[in-house]
């Protein structure tokens, strides 16, 4: 091991941050994806709505 102290949080966990952000922002993408998928397969925004509401049921359970 080097001798020299380490200043701050450190590479290793800027990584691990970045791909927590973009693995967040893959989900939240999905999620829009889906919805606009129901939107334009059933032409009715209450289904989207349903998806989306129960996307954000689950969320407050975790």
């Amino acid at each position: 091991m080097s001798d020299v102290k380490q200043r701050g949080l450190g590479r290793d966990f800027w990584w691990f941050r970045g791909g927590e952000f973009l693995s967040e922002l893959g989900g939240y993408a999905q999620t829009l994806a889906i919805a606009w998928w129901v939107l334009e397969l059933t032409d009715s925004a209450a289904s989207m709505s349903v998806v989306l509401v129960l996307k954000l049921i689950t969320w407050l359970l975790e």
